[in-house]
């Protein structure tokens, strides 16, 4: 697993700092870009997510009825 280890140097190489530095903000960056471009496919409006629709009983649309005519009467 860590056989990269047996012949290591006793430092470290200033590429290897670099290269541990910048893997955390390579990261960032590559989900920034992906945020991005969910974003323009979004704002495109071509993707449409279905809603499903679902019918109200007649017992609730008499409630929704009567709370209407009861907010409009104040």
């Amino acid at each position: 697993m860590f056989g990269w280890s047996i012949g290591a140097p006793a430092a470290f190489l200033s590429e290897d700092i670099i290269g541990a530095l910048l893997e955390p903000i390579a990261a960032f960056l590559f989900w920034i870009g992906i945020a991005i471009i969910a974003l323009m496919i979004y704002q495109s409006g071509k993707v449409v997510f279905p809603i499903e629709e679902s019918e109200i009983s007649e017992h609730h649309r008499k409630l929704i009825q009567q709370a209407v005519k009861a907010v409009k009467k104040k």
